[in-house]
């Protein structure tokens, strides 16, 4: 069967200001699906502090190319993998990637799968998360062969993207390199749920991997996958002011399509300073010594394994629905000094 052109163009419509994009047929390997196409499928587009909104294309496998890029050799590579029908210029890449920028000089590359991961073709998309995974392996032993070692690289994922940066890592692992960091938020259950370790992201995929459980045993995986896994509200499958009259009586429209998972998320980084200056490694105590007026938190600058895997747990719980504080003793650590 040959699919027409026209399925294979990519659109988009907005709910509020959250952006959806759109196409007539997947792109897989099926009677009604649109072929790959590398070129238009995947594109690594480079943002730093001095094109922080404008992005330069990085090719694969071209190191003149990348040279001729705002890429810095010296400064940290953040790889960032959007989820389900999510578009790069959509308000999740945009506020990790200003947060990020904001808190340092980061070489912070936005992986445009827009094309992979559109609605409605959800299964579709989670067949194609392996397939990113191998891409994404390829273009990381690219920066790894041109100086960049896959060791230094931390690469943050969101619902799907995570576990495409699950078979990222797995596919690096296979190549005898391992990546240094994966972070997931909220990685993708519905497709993953009755895999094992193989079949999603899990610790070993990289050096560290550390995951939030943000709305579990639904959207995200309910049991721990990383080397240490933060539930924020435990029981609660949505977070505490993503309820919807929560969000209309708080003004923050452009939650309402995106809740119960990208909100409570990504609340965290829409204040960059409060993100770098919460060096937290241990949220299974409360204690009455940091505030967190606004009820948030996240364990995106934990950097030891050896806490324990289960936070935010019980003890807690009563405070975290509350302004709540935690024991800060523990927040010196050698990755974020």
């Amino acid at each position: 069967m040959v699919v027409n052109a026209t399925a294979c163009q990519l659109s988009s419509f907005f709910i509020g200001i959250a952006e959806i994009c759109f196409m007539s047929a997947p792109i897989g390997q099926c009677g009604y699906c649109c072929p790959h196409d590398d070129t238009q499928d995947i594109q690594y587009k480079l943002f730093t502090r001095s094109n922080p909104t404008t992005f330069q294309i990085i090719p694969p496998n071209d190191v003149n190319a990348l040279r001729r890029t705002s890429f810095d050799f010296s400064n940290p590579t953040v790889i960032y993998l959007m989820g389900f029908s999510e578009s790069v210029s959509g308000v999740g890449t945009t506020t990790v990637r200003d947060a990020h920028l904001a808190a340092r000089n980061y070489n912070f590359i936005a992986v445009d799968w827009s094309r992979l991961i559109v609605f409605p073709w959800y299964i579709s998309a989670v067949r194609n998360t392996r397939y990113m995974g191998r891409k994404l392996a390829d273009f990381i032993q690219f920066l790894d062969s041109v100086g960049v070692p896959a060791s230094s690289i931390h690469v943050v994922g969101f619902s799907l993207g995570a576990e495409a940066a699950g078979f990222g890592g797995k596919n690096l692992r296979s190549r005898g390199l391992l990546l240094g960091r994966i972070t997931g938020l909220d990685p993708a259950y519905p497709g993953y749920s009755l895999s094992n370790n193989d079949g999603h992201l899990a610790k070993g995929d990289a050096a560290f991997v550390d995951v939030l459980h943000t709305n579990p045993g639904v959207f995200g995986f309910l049991r721990p996958i990383g080397d240490v896994d933060f539930y924020a509200n435990p029981g609660d499958w949505i977070q505490p002011g993503c309820w919807v009259d929560e969000l209309i009586r708080n003004r923050e429209f452009r939650w309402l399509q995106s809740c119960p998972c990208l909100a409570s998320v990504f609340r965290v980084f829409e204040q960059p300073s409060r993100v770098s200056s919460y060096t937290v490694s241990r949220l299974d105590i409360c204690y009455k010594t940091v505030q967190f007026p606004s009820g948030w938190i996240h364990g995106h600058r934990c950097c030891s394994a050896n806490v324990r895997k289960n936070v935010f747990q019980n003890e807690c719980a009563a405070a975290l629905r509350k302004k709540w504080t935690i024991d800060n003793r523990y927040s010196t650590n050698k990755c974020y000094q």
